[in-house]
């Protein structure tokens, strides 16, 4: 696969887990706390706000497979279909 796709995959996962924190009303510090329950709040957010904004490099973080499967969990989402939507709307947008 190329980087181009990897990087397109990993960006809708973050669009869906963003849309579904606002669909569920969490702030960002919430879903922080969830995410991150044994880490100081500032911290907390931090770790979040990499997977979700552009950094020093003009980039996010990348999201690894266990930032996915700990996302999931904590906003109740099926990783199973989040993987499935993620790949059908990337490949609807390249058409």
């Amino acid at each position: 696969m190329e980087e181009k796709m990897r990087v397109a995959l990993e960006r809708k996962a973050v669009e869906l887990f963003e849309k579904r924190r606002l669909d569920k009303g969490l702030s960002v510090e919430a879903l922080a706390a969830r995410l991150y329950p044994d880490v100081p709040a500032a911290n907390a957010r931090m770790n979040l706000n990499r997977l979700r904004k552009p950094q020093i490099n003009g980039k996010p973080k990348r999201l690894s497979f266990g930032d996915f499967i700990d996302l999931c969990i904590a906003l109740d989402m099926v990783p199973e279909r989040i993987v499935s939507q993620t790949i059908t709307e990337v490949l609807e947008q390249e058409k």
